[in-house]
């Protein structure tokens, strides 16, 4: 299949980077109106949508930390080892 290739991940980053300065190209010709000052700037949305894709990861490397929980919250035991508990059955003999 053509995903299989070498060179494929070559194409896709040279493709995105062609339509990338496609887009930078389309603003120069293009007139921005945008309703703040910072908004007319050319390549403004971009950049923006980059350092909010860092900022993204970042959060969400920090808020894991919080919301972390541990590898057996949910099922405390493993099938393999311990049949679980009945609280139906009575257990005692």
């Amino acid at each position: 299949m053509w995903i299989d290739h070498k060179k494929t991940p070559d194409r896709i980053l040279y493709g995105l980077f062609v339509i990338a300065i496609g887009f930078v190209i389309a603003g120069y010709v293009a007139s921005l109106h945008g309703h703040y000052a910072i908004e007319s700037v050319i390549g403004f949305y971009g950049l923006f949508g980059f350092i909010m894709c860092i900022l993204l990861v970042l959060v969400s490397k920090f808020l894991r930390r919080i919301l972390k929980r541990p590898e057996d919250y949910y099922h405390p035991y493993t099938t393999d080892t311990e049949e679980p508990e009945n609280p139906l059955r009575d257990n005692t003999p």
